[in-house]
Parts: C-alpha cells; sequence; structure tokens
C-alpha cells in the first residue's frame, strides 16, 4: 500500500500509476531521478516466471510512467476511466497507461482520505490524488 501520514491511502499501483504522472520538475529538483517516493531501498524477491519488465513494474516506487516510457521510448498518457465518490471521503478510481496509442496496464484503486484538510484541498482545488501530494509538499510512504 501507499500512504501518507498525513491523509491518502491507496492501492500502490494506482498510486504510482497517477502520481508519477505529476512527478515531473519537482522530483528532479530533489535529485531522485524523477521518482515521487522519499529514498528508499526497494526490493523484492518475485517467484521465477515474470519478465524484466513485469519486474520492474512489481517494483516501482512511484514511477511507472517514467519506467514505462523509457523502456519503449515513447510517451505514456494516463487515461483516468474512473474517479468515483463513494462516500464521504473515499473514492474508486481506474486509470489506464497508453503506449503508442495503445493500453498497457490498467490500475483499480480505492483511496480513503484519513486527514478532512487533504480531502478538503481536493474537492477546492480540483487536483488528482498524485498532484495533491506535491501540493500538500508531502512525500507519500511506500512498501511492498
Amino acid at each position: 500500500n501507499t500512504t501518507n501520514t498525513n491523509g491518502a491511502a491507496s492501492n500502490a499501483t494506482t498510486a504510482a500509476a497517477t502520481a508519477a504522472a505529476t512527478a515531473g520538475t519537482a522530483a528532479t529538483e530533489l535529485g531522485s531521478l524523477g521518482d515521487i517516493m522519499a529514498p528508499a531501498t526497494t526490493y523484492l524477491k518475485l517467484p521465477d516466471g515474470f519478465t524484466p519488465l513485469q519486474r520492474m513494474l512489481l517494483t516501482a516506487n512511484g514511477n511507472v510512467e517514467r519506467i514505462v516510457a523509457s523502456y519503449y521510448a515513447a510517451p505514456v498518457t494516463t487515461y483516468v476511466s474512473l474517479n468515483h465518490k463513494r462516500e464521504h471521503c473515499v473514492y474508486d478510481r481506474q486509470i489506464a497507461l497508453l503506449v503508442f496509442g495503445q493500453q498497457f496496464m490498467s490500475a483499480k484503486s480505492t483511496i480513503f482520505f484519513t486527514d478532512i484538510m487533504w480531502h478538503e484541498q481536493m474537492l477546492k482545488r480540483n487536483l488528482q490524488p498524485g498532484v495533491l501530494y506535491r501540493s500538500m509538499g508531502e512525500m507519500p510512504t511506500f512498501n511492498l
């Protein structure tokens, strides 16, 4: 799971996919080569049978779009197909990543806002979850 101690929790896959699109120059300025996560060591022993690309994606720490763009040497587009408010401070979300105009992957998540200030900021400023982290000056933590 991806969790921010001040506000939002979501499925790691979607957080990576949505937040990576917004990392841009702010993350580069932090010296993290475009990663949006705080510096950490990430390793996960995966069972045999995964391709190198699958292993990269499964262990990505918020930089899925950048990894896919580098792998294919092509732009990656994020398409939000669902962003539904289920109840107060709870959202269902689904995104697709497109490469060469074709869907490469999709991710579903449920986002729970645990801090009302974060939820209010998202609504007031009409921000996507990944952008919200940067706008609130927080770096999400990440655990596999």
